[in-house]
């Protein structure tokens, strides 16, 4: 292999910035659980989409190998622009985004949020899950969203492409929604929950 960014899965096992992670699970409330259960993994949804978006790319280009191939072929391929966006949008990778919206409304308003506080037998599950939210966002853990904003909004301009355009404003709705989640995670701590535990 001739890519630099390209490493195996013993790469990833030899590397000295793996380490071991004590207790790798997050608490979940029952209503939660109980809404998992009847959405199904969305996980897998995202993997189904993405394995359809990449069928319908290497049927233009067989030499893709992951996802993070696109963006290079996108530049190169100028003609196959329109094709490479149309698989994106009849994928549902760009739409996937809208199940998270679907199975936690509450995340996203302020009135549903104060709801669901109010409607919980045990509300300081609602005010941890806050406090997590706002600790992984101190922590970076979404931060790649605003970048790859950042990143396609600049592709789009150095290389104007339909593509670029389609994952700019795919991931600038992803940070737009993560500072929502994040604006009111705080307001419910700040309202219900001691502020001094954060």
């Amino acid at each position: 292999m001739n890519n630099p960014d390209y490493c195996t899965p013993n790469d990833l096992k030899n590397s000295e910035l793996l380490m071991h992670v004590e207790n790798p699970w997050v608490v979940v409330s029952d209503n939660e659980v109980k809404t998992v259960k009847q959405v199904g993994d969305t996980t897998e949804g995202m993997r189904e989409k993405t394995n359809k978006l990449l069928m319908a790319i290497r049927a233009l280009d067989p030499n893709v190998e992951s996802i993070n191939d696109i963006d290079s072929l996108v530049i190169r391929r100028a003609d196959l622009d329109n094709s490479i966006a149309n698989a994106f949008r009849t994928s549902g990778y760009l739409d996937h985004w809208k199940v998270e919206l679907s199975r936690f409304p509450w995340r996203y308003d302020q009135i549903l949020i104060t709801q669901f506080y109010h409607s919980l037998t045990d509300p300081k599950e609602l005010i941890q899950y806050c406090r997590d939210t706002v600790r992984d966002d101190e922590n970076g853990a979404f931060a790649h969203w605003e970048a790859n904003a950042r990143g396609y909004s600049e592709a789009n301009r150095a290389y104007p492409r339909e593509t670029f355009r389609l994952l700019n404003e795919l991931y600038s709705q992803l940070s737009l929604n993560h500072h929502k989640r994040v604006l009111l995670a705080k307001l419910l701590i700040n309202t219900y929950g001691k502020t001094d535990a954060l």
